[in-house]
């Protein structure tokens, strides 16, 4: 489905969400593998960086910037791995912002291939599929119950299509329910542990 990022040697990684619950992981993961990692973040949020050492580009609003600004924050880059998204806890379903989130993908998609980028990794939800179901698999139907899923499912089937015409190598990785360090500790299993721990 894609380069495994642990067997490519030197590649220059375009990382965003790199403050984020997942993003995060995904920091640490490349660094630690030897990548070349360079991280697009908010403005003023680069102490949030668990890892030192990155090259960073600062944005007031990620999700606001056009195709030429993708284009040269992507540069010289061999893979970009979108993994920033709205996602208050308490709002995300239904947020207006996660309509921000598709315009400001659909840029940086421009911006990647304008600047040749290779391989382009989107990151999706389980709440994509149709639940609940007993059984999953890659290929299980999609039906959306939420605007921050409709949101996702849509963007990795416009994506799936726009890259299928340009030189760019497109995965999207529908994540499911993810528990580790530095989650919210207003969701249910940091309250709990919290809660065990107190």
């Amino acid at each position: 489905m894609g380069a495994d990022l642990n067997q490519t040697v030197n590649t220059s990684v375009l990382l965003t969400g790199a403050t984020g619950f997942v993003g995060r992981q995904i920091h640490r993961a490349l660094s630690t593998a030897g990548h070349d990692v360079r991280v697009v973040i908010r403005t003023g949020t680069a102490a949030r960086l668990d890892v030192p050492g990155a090259e960073i580009r600062e944005s007031p609003d990620l999700f606001a910037e056009d195709a030429g600004w993708w284009a040269q924050a992507c540069a010289g880059r061999t893979c970009v791995i979108h993994a920033a998204w709205f996602v208050d806890p308490a709002r995300y379903l239904a947020a207006p912002e996660n309509l921000d989130c598709v315009r400001g993908t659909l840029a940086l998609a421009r911006g990647a291939v304008a600047a040749g980028v290779g391989h382009v990794v989107g990151l999706g939800t389980c709440f994509e599929y149709a639940l609940p179901s007993h059984h999953l698999t890659f290929d299980a139907p999609l039906a959306p119950q939420s605007l921050y899923a409709r949101c996702k499912a849509d963007l990795f089937h416009i994506l799936t299509d726009y890259f299928a015409g340009t030189g760019t190598q497109f995965s999207w990785a529908r994540l499911f329910y993810l528990h580790c360090a530095g989650e919210n500790p207003a969701r249910l299993v940091p309250y709990l542990r919290s809660c065990l721990e107190s």
